[in-house]
């Protein structure tokens, strides 16, 4: 069984025993039966400006109705603590520094590119302070030989990694082949990485993946990734990893049964 399937029937198993109706694709009917708190506030208006369409369009169910939904995760497991008051907590396990005071879902920062900017899982802010931005993953790093590469334009442009040369090397040794790239989106982190730079400059932020941690073959290969990618950028900006089950899913019910 791949991980995938196991996830997929861990999260059938959880809706089951709390009877919870989803349909074939496995989502749910009732957009609130995906979380531990009922969905809306600042948390729902900042998920639907995101470009994804995560609630859907036309009547149809988007994927944050999914069982195994990345944005229904992170919700889950952020959203509490803002709405408990308490978000320098949950950024302090997270790894953050300084004390946190806000969070915001579906973060924006438009790289020198234009065109619509990379959408951050949530960042924190604090008074005077770097800000904390995290990138969260349930199942992407699970779905497979899927080859991640960067586009054209990113290697092409002119100046567009002056202050981030190391990272700049990376996107053009990945957009050639030369260091690829699986079970990480490690494009996706490099724009990441641009526009959070591009917004605070290199010193002025610290980046997080987090990622669900299921054991086996498959997660031994995205941790292996995830080594040789923190290598390569050679310390040029904070960026760390960390698994969910580490320590978050010990702190309060989500909606994954693990």
């Amino acid at each position: 069984m791949t991980a995938i399937e196991k996830i997929k029937k861990q999260q059938k198993h959880w809706a089951d025993a709390h009877s919870i109706k989803y349909d074939e694709a496995l989502r749910v009917l009732e957009l609130d039966d995906n979380f531990y708190q009922p969905f809306g506030g600042h948390t729902k208006r900042e998920i639907l400006k995101g470009a994804g369409a995560e609630v859907g369009q036309a009547g149809r169910r988007g994927k944050i109705f999914s069982l195994y939904s990345s944005a229904a995760l992170v919700v889950n497991v952020f959203d509490h603590w803002r709405s408990k008051k308490d978000t320098a907590t949950i950024a302090r396990l997270c790894g953050a520094e300084s004390e946190m005071t806000e969070v915001e879902f579906e973060k924006q920062h438009r790289t020198p590119l234009g065109g619509t900017p990379p959408h951050l899982d949530l960042e924190f802010q604090g008074r005077d302070v770097a800000s904390f931005a995290v990138e969260s993953k349930f199942t992407e790093p699970y779905s497979g030989k899927r080859r991640h590469r960067i586009e054209g334009p990113y290697v092409d442009a002119p100046d567009l990694w002056k202050r981030l040369p190391a990272c700049g090397e990376l996107a053009k040794m990945n957009h050639t082949g030369a260091e690829e790239f699986f079970c990480l989106d490690a494009p996706q982190l490099l724009k990441h990485i641009l526009g959070l730079t591009n917004a605070y400059g290199k010193e002025g932020f610290a980046l997080l993946y987090l990622w669900y941690y299921l054991p086996g073959d498959e997660a031994q290969e995205h941790r292996k990734e995830m080594d040789r990618f923190l290598k390569l950028l050679s310390g040029e900006v904070s960026f760390a990893y960390s698994a969910h089950v580490d320590h978050l899913f010990r702190l309060m019910p989500t909606t994954c049964s693990a």
